[in-house]
C-alpha cells in the first residue's frame, strides 16, 4: 500500500467516525445515509483486498523452494535405492534410470524435476514387487506423490501472486476513486450547503477529516556538506540512496539535502569523477534531521570506502 492509498484508507475511517458523531443531525436524510453506507462498504472491501496483498511474494517463493527441496530429497533417496537394486540384480528398468541421481536432481530445473518424478512414480507402479525389494516402500512412494502435488501447485505461485497483486491493486485504486466521487459529489456538497453557515462546527470538523496533511517541505531528513580532503566544496556529486534513482547534489558551497526519507536504515553512496567513492549507512529517525558531512579523497588508485553511521 503506497502513501496515498494509506492516507485515503485513514481518511475513509475518519469520515465514517465523523458520520457517527453527527448521525442525529443527518438521520432524516436517507440519500446521505445511503452515501455513507456505500463508503462503509468500500472501506470493508479495501481492507479485504489489503489483507490479501499483505502476503508477500517472497514468502510464497520461499514456500515453493522448500517444497521442491523436499521433493528432491525424497525422490533422490528413492531413485538411489532403485538404481542400486537394478545394477546389482541386472534389473534393466531400474538400472537404466537416467537423470535422477541426487546431484542431478539438485541441478535440474523445477519443471524438469516434476517430469522426472512422474516418470519414477509410473515406473514403480509397473514394478511394485521389485520396488519393494529395492527398499522403497509404498509409504515412500506416497510421500513422493504428495510432495509432487504440493510442488506442482506452487511452481507458478509467485508469478500468479504478482499478477493477482497487480489486479487487486488496480481494484483498490478504483475503489478509492469511487470513494472520492461519492465524497466530493454527495457528502461534501451536502455538508457544505447544510452546515457551513448553520452549524460551522460540523463543517469545520468535516474539513479537518478530509484535509490532506501538508508535507513538511522544510523538514530535512538528511543534510550535510561535501568537500574534498583539502576543504574545497564539491559540486554535482552523484548521490544514490538505496535502490532509488541517483541524484546530483552540491552547489557552490557543496551543500546537499533530502526532505523525504522513510525512517530506518539507508545506504548512501557518494560518487564524483576523480574521487574515491564513499558508501555510508545511516539510521533515519522520524522528525530528526540526520547531518552527514563528508570529505572525499582524490582518486589515486581504485578503492571504495564504506562507513557505518548510526544516529
Amino acid at each position: 500500500m503506497n502513501k496515498y492509498q494509506a492516507y485515503k484508507l485513514g481518511e475513509i475511517r475518519r469520515l465514517l467516525d465523523f458520520k457517527d458523531s453527527i448521525l442525529s443531525k443527518i438521520e432524516n436524510n436517507p440519500f446521505l445515509i445511503s452515501a455513507f453506507d456505500k463508503i462503509a462498504a468500500i472501506y470493508t472491501e479495501i481492507l479485504t483486498i489489503s489483507s490479501v496483498l499483505d502476503q508477500s511474494i517472497s514468502s510464497i517463493t520461499k514456500e515453493k523452494n522448500t517444497a521442491f527441496k523436499q521433493l528432491t530429497n525424497l525422490l533422490g533417496k528413492a531413485t538411489m535405492k532403485l538404481i542400486s537394486y537394478g545394477k546389482y540384480n541386472n534389473f534393466e528398468p531400474f538400472a537404466e534410470i537416467k537423470g535422477c541421481k541426487m546431484y542431478e536432481l539438485k541441478r535440474c530445473a523445477q519443471e524438469e524435476l516434476l517430469i522426472h518424478t512422474s516418470k519414477i512414480i509410473n515406473l514403480v507402479a509397473l514394478y511394485s514387487e521389485e520396488t519393494t525389494k529395492a527398499g522403497v516402500t509404498p509409504e515412500n512412494i506416497q510421500a513422493i506423490t504428495d510432495a509432487k502435488e504440493k510442488a506442482t501447485k506452487l511452481v507458478d505461485a509467485p508469478h500468479k501472486k504478482k499478477t493477482s497483486n497487480k489486479a487487486l491493486n488496480e481494484q483498490r485504486n478504483k475503489l478509492i476513486h469511487k470513494y472520492n466521487a461519492i465524497n466530493n459529489d454527495t457528502i461534501k456538497a451536502y455538508i457544505t450547503s447544510e452546515f457551513k453557515d448553520s452549524d460551522p462546527d460540523v463543517y469545520i470538523k468535516y474539513k479537518e477529516v478530509i484535509s490532506e496533511p501538508k508535507p513538511s517541505s522544510y523538514q530535512y531528513a538528511l543534510k550535510g556538506e561535501m568537500k574534498s580532503n583539502d576543504g574545497i566544496p564539491l559540486k554535482n556529486v552523484t548521490i544514490t540512496i538505496g535502490d532509488q534513482k541517483p541524484k546530483k547534489r552540491g552547489g557552490e558551497k557543496g551543500g546537499y539535502y533530502f526532505t523525504h526519507l522513510e525512517p530506518g536504515l539507508h545506504s548512501i553512496k557518494f560518487e564524483l569523477k576523480g574521487y574515491v567513492t564513499q558508501t555510508h549507512h545511516i539510521n533515519i529517525r522520524a522528525g530528526i534531521t540526520f547531518v552527514l558531512n563528508i570529505e572525499m579523497e582524490q582518486l589515486q588508485h581504485q578503492e571504495e570506502k564504506e562507513v557505518m553511521e548510526m544516529a
